[in-house]
């Protein structure tokens, strides 16, 4: 029963993104396409924060105009911060990070981006493809890469992004 549950997801999906009088071989296609696109918006949205020099309305402006772009970015925002929270281990490592994060959420709801320094968000995100590239390897032998990795990421944040100190 559970999964003829999970099996019908999709259509269910497709009966809320694509009107009803679309055919059944339109609305899946629409769907995949729907999710493709919205995630080739990732790469776009990070060319623009690398561009923004400091123009933060304008940035938030451009990226709220496009559906599947505000909705990529705050996937995968959602997606990096879930993977980052569960990897860190230790009380202080998770304090850090649950202060960054806290920023970061601080300026987004007081409208205050223009603190971070966005033009430094495509070498944060080849950072964490490197990170999910060696963890998609699950090799042991990484265990040391990984941990260096997670150094670059933070000092990325605190040093390039973050113009002040972190809290904690």
């Amino acid at each position: 029963m559970l999964r003829s549950r999970f099996q019908s997801m999709p259509s269910a999906f497709n009966a809320c993104l694509i009107p009803p009088e679309k055919s059944e071989a339109s609305r899946s296609s629409g769907f995949r396409a729907a999710l493709s696109s919205k995630f080739e918006q990732i790469p776009i949205a990070l060319d623009m924060a690398k561009d923004s020099d400091g123009k933060y309305r304008e940035l938030q402006k451009r990226i709220h105009a496009d559906v599947y772009m505000i909705c990529a970015v705050k996937e995968c925002y959602a997606s990096f911060m879930s993977i980052i929270k569960y990897l860190v281990d230790g009380k202080r490592e998770s304090e850090v990070v649950d202060g960054i994060f806290s920023k970061v959420k601080d300026c987004i709801e007081n409208d205050s981006l223009h603190e971070l320094k966005l033009s430094h968000l495509p070498v944060l995100c080849n950072k964490f493809i490197e990170l999910i590239k060696l963890l998609m390897t699950n090799k042991k032998d990484d265990r040391g890469q990984v941990i260096i990795l997670f150094q670059d990421m933070l000092e990325v944040v605190t040093r390039d992004i973050m113009e002040e100190e972190l809290p904690g």
